[in-house]
């Protein structure tokens, strides 16, 4: 459903109701497709509430504006809404009251989840602020119960869901987030019908009087591209059983983004999309489909670069220097995460059509799950603007040394990019990432080198390129600094064990091979210590 073919809710002026305490409200929808314009009248919408609700949502934004730091005035305004809350509480009784006050008064709860979710501990101490925007959740889908797929309530219940889920995640109750990961997706489902045209939902903020200079006709949406892009992140690394199948989850995740390119960056910007469109590249690359892999990365490098033209060549120049400085971070390390993935990407292609070369012998063949792959998924309307970026890597299995090394060579150039933005912002965990890339590259080529001498310099080659990155890693994070010497280690035992994978007997050692094997032994001796170092600590 486009921009163009469907108006947004418009909410009228409200209208005072006979009561004191309340108003009726009404808003329109109109389509150009078959469904008929319809007015819906909301009645009965106690004034106080929508007061709350203006106060909690002005809250909300102010401590966003300040980095989800809270003043002295803000934990006043914080304490003073939720007694008001706990008052309309005690007060309220769902099976008499209007409905929609329950939607307005679960919205509040929302609102606060939010404010402790993303506060910081100027609210309280990190675990107990999360075991209390987890009861205010609690309190919000209580009040929608039984109402969820109701236009006035099913964007405040899917808001709602995946704000739980993230609380859920932070607790470590996995089950618990299965379930509401389960339940955005089927109530999402059960509202759209699955189809593109489907009524949109009253947008409760607006009802209440509060202005928002946004158009909110793909939030729901966005919400299940954020469900899908969690799902993708969950499934690529863990392999467990998830409420949607891959196919349809790869299909799915597709079509909302094509849907979504359209409005970008007015409805989801460009980060975000650049994002989500990577991590489904990941999804494509595991399932061997590299044609539609490529054609994903390439987008999401066409996007970021947009990012950079239209928002960083662009900047108001009186943005505050913070502000200006957020803003290429964002952007650099938009491009660092795509260029892993390339790598990825890279190494994976290398890695399947090894195989390929170690079992077989034939011709140039294509790539891809042919039981997932009737029908590619791509974005028509960039086919032209990403030749230039897929001209960059093939997408068809090798089969010979000749042309792994551009490969190869592509992609430690992607690593070496991702590597300058880890090593300027101090950014640890990329470090993960890009040594194990290096690790995996050099593994991957060696396969194709028939002469072992070759293989050998490509060995030491490998070391050396990682002991480099070890000197540079400058964090506190054991973690980090552990991979990274584990990496180190492995690639001096690989080499320890090609340099004597012949040797039958202690007549063929040399003296010469004796004393490069002797510090081979040390170096492992060394590396080993190092890591086993952080290990223990």
């Amino acid at each position: 459903m486009s921009a163009e073919s469907t108006k947004a809710l418009k909410v009228q002026d409200c209208e005072l109701f006979d009561s004191a305490n309340a108003f009726v409200t009404e808003a329109e929808e109109s389509t150009k497709s078959d469904r008929t314009t319809r007015s819906i009248t909301i009645k009965y919408i106690n004034k106080e509430y929508c007061a709350l609700l203006k106060l909690t949502f002005d809250l909300e934004r102010n401590i966003t504006r300040e980095d989800n730091r809270l003043s002295a005035d803000h934990i006043e305004t914080l304490r003073e809404t939720e007694m008001q809350v706990k008052r309309f509480h005690h007060t309220f009784n769902s099976q008499d009251a209007h409905f929609d006050d329950s939607i307005i008064l679960a919205h509040i709860y929302l609102t606060l989840a939010n404010i402790y979710y993303a506060g910081t501990t100027d609210i309280t101490n990190g675990k107990e602020r999360i075991y209390i925007a987890k009861e205010y959740l609690r309190q919000c889908v209580k009040l929608l119960k039984g109402k969820e797929l109701d236009r006035r309530a099913v964007l405040t219940t899917l808001q709602a869901l995946c704000v739980s889920r993230n609380v859920y995640i932070e607790l470590q109750e996995i089950e618990e987030w299965k379930q509401v990961t389960r339940k955005t997706l089927e109530y999402y489902w059960m509202y759209t019908e699955k189809k593109d045209n489907y009524p949109h939902p009253v947008y409760i903020l607006a009802v209440a009087g509060i202005v928002i200079n946004r158009n909110y006709e793909y939030d729901l949406d966005i919400l299940y591209a954020r469900t899908l892009q969690f799902l993708m992140l969950y499934e690529y690394y863990c392999d467990e059983y998830l409420p949607i199948d891959n196919c349809t989850m790869i299909m799915c995740t597709h079509k909302i983004l094509n849907k979504i390119l359209k409005a970008v960056p007015l409805l989801m910007k460009y980060p975000e999309w650049v994002t989500i469109t990577s991590q489904l590249a990941l999804l494509f690359i595991k399932n061997r489909r590299f044609t539609e892999a490529r054609h994903h990365l390439a987008a999401a490098s066409f996007v970021a670069k947009k990012f950079y033209e239209e928002e960083l060549m662009k900047m108001d120049k009186n943005k505050l220097p913070t502000q200006k400085a957020e803003l290429r971070n964002t952007y650099n390390k938009a491009v660092a995460d795509i260029a892993i993935k390339w790598a990825t990407y890279g190494n994976k292609l290398l890695c399947l059509s090894g195989e390929r070369f170690l079992h077989e012998e034939g011709n140039e063949v294509a790539t891809g799950n042919l039981a997932m792959e009737s029908t590619k998924l791509i974005f028509t309307d960039l086919e032209n603007e990403l030749q230039d970026i897929t001209a960059l890597i093939r997408d068809t299995y090798i089969t010979d040394c000749k042309d792994a090394k551009p490969i190869f060579r592509r992609v430690l150039r992607w690593l070496e990019e991702a590597r300058e933005f880890a090593a300027n912002t101090k950014t640890a965990n990329m470090y993960v990432d890009i040594t194990r890339g290096i690790f995996l590259a050099y593994k991957y080529l060696a396969r194709y080198e028939q002469k072992k001498d070759n293989q050998v310099k490509l060995y030491k080659q490998r070391i050396d390129t990682l002991y480099d990155i070890s000197k540079t890693v400058n964090t506190d994070d054991a973690n980090v600094r552990k991979h990274v010497w584990l990496q180190l280690m492995l690639a001096s035992y690989s080499l320890l064990d090609i340099k004597t994978e012949d040797l039958e007997s202690l007549d063929k050692i040399n003296e010469e091979l004796t004393a490069e094997i002797n510090k081979l032994v040390k170096y492992n001796i060394h590396s080993s210590e190092l890591y086993l170092g952080i290990y223990i600590k």
